[in-house]
């Protein structure tokens, strides 16, 4: 085998592992923005706050609750008052630590209707309300309906299995990711084995790295530029709010690590020129 055939073989090989390289990128991104992201209880409680997911949850439930007004004949403002918006942060709180620390959920219906019967029959006293039993049956009843509807818009559906998926994507995102950046460096030494001349084997890793950066911007710049995101079908304005700013921010940590291998391109391009024309004087 001469020496053209052998070096059209390298280079063919070089092509195939700058293309692998571009996969490992993406795909390393993608570990790298999960674990950033999808598994860290700190970026659900941020986009909670940046979406006022507290503010108008709140308000969703006493204005749920407020239907019962005419049946009930109870004024809308004691509705309005017996759900308070820290009363909802903290029961929130709760879900997330069951969700991120896999454990049952600690929001109980019992010690919710109690609460909100002990409102009742305060209310009930401060009208001056003869507390029989028929009326006590009622409002315990009627608790019993209040707390059942607060622990739905409180609760995270699913939470169990969202847990156990959440448990197994960080026992294996972090080592995942670990073996992606080791394969790559390995290809990458490759380049600088098998090629002489150290600006080829950077030429190669401009096209690895370029591969990634088409990759990885190709996913936020679909998603985000045909307003995907915003079309979600989500009834509730607190969850519409909280999905829209959720994935806004996976994909703009996209845009951000794209930005990363642009800036990445430009040096090793910067790089490839220099080595290149001191290795033809």
């Amino acid at each position: 085998m001469n020496r053209k055939t052998k070096s059209r073989i390298r280079a063919t090989i070089c092509c195939v592992f700058a293309f692998l390289i571009s996969l490992l990128l993406f795909f390393a991104s993608l570990l790298l923005v999960t674990n950033s992201t999808v598994l860290q209880e700190s970026y659900a409680r941020k986009s909670m706050e940046e979406s006022s997911y507290y503010q108008q949850l709140t308000m969703e439930i006493r204005s749920h609750l407020q239907g019962y007004s005419d049946a009930t004949g109870i004024d809308k403002e004691f509705f309005s008052e017996c759900v308070e918006e820290l009363q909802v942060r903290n029961a929130v709180s709760q879900e997330l630590d069951s969700l991120y620390r896999n454990k049952a959920s600690t929001l109980g219906t019992e010690q919710v209707k109690k609460d909100f019967y002990t409102k009742l029959a305060a209310y009930a006293q401060s009208r001056d309300m003869e507390l029989t039993e028929e009326t006590e049956a009622a409002l315990q009843y009627l608790a019993g309906v209040c707390a059942e509807d607060y622990i739905s818009a409180v609760s995270i559906p699913f939470l169990s299995t969202f847990s156990l998926l959440v448990q197994k994507l960080d026992s294996i995102a972090l080592k995942a990711l670990l073996v992606l950046v080791v394969i790559i460096v390995i290809l990458i030494a490759y380049f600088f084995f098998v090629n002489r001349w150290k600006h080829r084997a950077v030429r190669y890793l401009i096209y690895a790295v370029s591969g990634g950066f088409l990759l990885v911007l190709s996913v936020p710049a679909v998603v985000l530029l045909s307003n995907k995101i915003g079309q979600i079908a989500l009834v509730n304005e607190s969850a519409y709010g909280f999905a829209v700013n959720y994935l806004n921010g996976i994909f703009h940590m996209m845009l951000i690590i794209a930005a990363v291998l642009a800036v990445l391109i430009a040096v090793l391009a910067i790089a490839y020129h220099t080595m290149r024309k001191r290795s033809m004087e």
